[in-house]
């Protein structure tokens, strides 16, 4: 009897010894997630500066094309000028 327990004993502190507890596969999981989400991260602030630069791009077309608007309204026109437009 006492030979049978403790074959049982040494059996359950073998698997225990084998068997990776929970932590170890927390840490193991949270090591492979780290990066990924660190990378999603790394993109969408680049995401958010391609669009920042973008509008800016756009606003100073904008700024062009008003500023030339303005001068082109302000110039004086002849009769014949009109025909042109």
């Amino acid at each position: 009897m006492q030979e049978e327990e403790k074959r049982r004993a040494e059996e359950e502190e073998k698997a225990t010894v084998e068997e990776p507890t929970v932590s170890e596969k927390d840490m193991a999981l949270q090591e492979m997630v780290d990066p990924t989400a660190k990378e999603a991260e790394e993109r969408a602030k680049a995401e958010l500066l391609d669009k920042d630069n973008q509008l800016c791009e756009l606003s100073r077309a904008l700024a062009v094309l008003a500023s030339a608007s303005v001068r082109y309204n302000m110039m004086p026109r002849s009769s014949n000028d009109y025909l042109f437009i």
